[in-house]
């Protein structure tokens, strides 16, 4: 779908209620970014004036399709859109050609260092427009307090909206993402289980290193136990063997003495013959 064929501006919502400030040399500027179904609209305002000067710029469809062309893709606009409030939200802006003479043609300036800085022609409020500016900024400021009790800044407790607008959109812009709070209310529930799922596996650990304890324990008085069997064997079976050898061995009796008193000889006795009958 081509450029022609689409609301262009409608994809130009990021860059839709933005606030920024730009410090240049001894001034500072505010910067304010709106965008509606006609335009995109900046105004910058010297805020070291006691004047109170503002001035205005605005971009048609006509001056943004000359830089994405006059038949393009809504993928190359929301992007070229997205690449314009990025170097808005991180500040990358100049006041070019500035001169606090009435009547200068200054400009704001998107990316001064870029290779193609996007230069937006301002033109100075009358008195009467700057003070219908402003009272328009400070009406948006104070509605935007009410749903903080009527505070001019939010307390730390509070969640901070989104910037006041100043815009007068007839097209719906994007769902809102949910909120931070909502995320931190719905936080803690998975901490306390993932906390809970902790405490149990500690108390299984140490179940298990007291089960082990037990079992060293046990295991080393099964050892002590067979330890001190076996030294009970070997000094039995020692002492057995030392009393075997110390023991007095008897000495042998002397071949042929008596057996009653061995320091005798033993008696010897002769054979007594008797006579045959047939010898009367």
């Amino acid at each position: 779908m081509s450029s022609s064929d689409v609301d262009i501006l409608s994809h130009f919502t990021s860059l839709d209620e933005l606030i920024q400030l730009v410090y240049q040399g001894a001034h500072k500027f505010v910067v304010l970014s709106a965008v509606d179904d006609v335009s995109w609209t900046i105004h910058v305002g010297l805020t070291n004036s006691e004047e109170g000067r503002w001035w205005r710029g605005k971009w048609g469809e006509k001056d943004i399709q000359k830089f994405v062309g006059e038949k393009t893709s809504s993928i190359v606009l929301e992007s070229f859109s997205d690449r314009l409030a990025h170097t808005f939200v991180q500040g990358d802006l100049q006041i070019g050609n500035w001169s606090s003479e009435k009547g200068a043609e200054i400009n704001l300036t998107l990316g001064p260092t870029a290779k193609t800085p996007i230069r937006i022609p301002l033109t100075e409020l009358s008195p009467e427009d700057a003070a219908l500016y402003t009272a328009k900024v400070f009406a948006e400021i104070a509605l935007q307090a009410q749903s903080r009790k009527s505070r001019l800044h939010p307390s730390a407790t509070d969640v901070i909206p989104p910037v006041a607008g100043f815009s007068r959109r007839t097209f719906t812009p994007p769902p809102v993402a949910p909120v931070p709070k909502r995320k931190a209310e719905a936080d803690p529930p998975v901490a306390n289980k993932s906390k809970s799922k902790k405490k149990h596996q500690d108390e299984e650990d140490a179940k298990a290193q007291d089960k082990i304890k037990e079992l060293e324990a046990e295991l080393a008085a099964q050892k002590k136990l067979a330890s001190d069997a076996v030294n009970a064997a070997k000094f039995t079976s020692d002492g057995l063997v030392s009393k075997a050898k110390t023991a007095p061995s008897g000495s042998r009796p002397v071949k042929g003495a008596s057996l009653a008193n061995p320091n005798k000889k033993a008696r010897k006795y002769q054979a007594i013959e008797f006579g045959s009958d047939s010898d009367d």
